[in-house]
């Protein structure tokens, strides 16, 4: 049952309690994966393999798939879900296509300065995503 309080009734310390609000900020994360990060800069691939036990569960033999499970795993894959890929990838590649025509490099001078912007593809890239509490 919903409680209603009113506010002008209360003492100044009830009032602190019931607007005090728990936080969701896990404050450990951000510490936990700057270790995390620093280490697999440093060892590489033996780092993943231990935190992927660690926090998965899971042992891996490495961490690149053989071109022989990439076909054992596409063959028991269904015609129908084949086809779903094969239209999301072509989805995908149109969308990018009108994308990249967007992305014109631009140059300005400014109090004399001259300031701009390129865009260049990259050869790869790495993404922590970190979720906290939420």
């Amino acid at each position: 049952m919903l409680r209603i309080f009113e506010a002008n009734q209360l003492s100044k310390t009830a009032r602190a309690k019931l607007l005090q609000r728990a936080s969701s900020e896990d404050r450990e994360a951000p510490e936990l994966v700057r270790e995390i990060n620093d280490r697999v800069e440093r060892e590489g691939e033996s780092a993943v393999m231990e935190y992927t036990q660690r926090f998965d569960g899971g042992m891996l033999d490495g961490l690149m798939a053989a071109p022989a499970e990439f076909d054992a795993a596409e063959a028991k894959l269904s015609e129908e879900l084949k086809d779903a890929f094969r239209q999301a990838y072509q989805n995908i590649q149109a969308f990018h296509r009108l994308q990249r025509e967007s992305l014109v490099d631009q140059q300005t001078t400014i109090d004399g300065a001259r300031l701009g912007f390129k865009y260049a593809p990259v050869e790869g890239a790495g993404v922590n995503v970190t979720g906290g509490k939420a």
